[in-house]
């Protein structure tokens, strides 16, 4: 176990230690994330991985919106453009093309700056199909469960309803008949 001493707030953290471009190469690979940085107009400058049947000299360099559906490379032309005006990170969360088996994927897309202006962007999508499906099995779940509240609260007005009409039918039969409803109270000694 390896120990370290937590600065005092007034302290700047020590320096990481530099490390060589294949360390960063081997953290990218290595997470689930889908890693990449784009220019300003969209090409493909760096990625973590690529599509299977695609290899990154095929990808680098060419523009993401072109391995989006249409869709989804309307909405994250329209989330760059934001993140290059605003400069704060954005997000564009959809399902992607057929080639992932229509997945759906997180988004974040944040600005690298060099003296005040986007030079890039890094874009990092998360597989939230799972999630997305959760959700869905829930939404499902909780409209089934009002459709059987809304069906039995109809059920019990039905039957409210009819004990209605009965109690209604019984009291016209006993004006009818000149009878009623009575009951006798033992500790008075009366009929009620």
């Amino acid at each position: 176990m390896t120990m370290r001493a937590v600065p005092k707030p007034d302290t700047p953290p020590a320096p990481l230690p530099q490390q060589s471009e294949h360390w960063w190469n081997s953290l990218f690979e290595h997470v689930p994330e889908y890693i990449y940085v784009i220019s300003t107009d969209g090409r493909l400058l760096y990625f973590n991985r690529t599509l299977p049947a695609e290899t990154p000299a095929r990808v680098l360099g060419t523009s993401l919106y072109d391995w989006l559906p249409p869709h989804v490379a309307a909405a994250m032309k329209q989330a760059v453009a934001e993140v290059i005006r605003t400069r704060q990170p954005g997000l564009v969360e959809q399902p992607t093309s057929p080639l992932m088996n229509g997945r759906w994927f997180a988004r974040r897309i944040a600005p690298v700056l060099e003296d005040d202006a986007v030079v890039a962007l890094i874009i990092i999508a998360t597989d939230v199909t799972e999630k997305r499906r959760a959700e869905e099995a829930l939404r499902e779940a909780r409209d089934e469960m009002e459709a059987r509240v809304r069906r039995r609260t109809a059920e019990l007005e039905t039957v409210v309803a009819e004990l209605r009409r009965s109690e209604l039918r019984l009291s016209e039969a006993q004006q009818l008949a000149h009878t009623g409803s009575w009951e006798w109270d033992l500790d008075e000694d009366k009929i009620a």
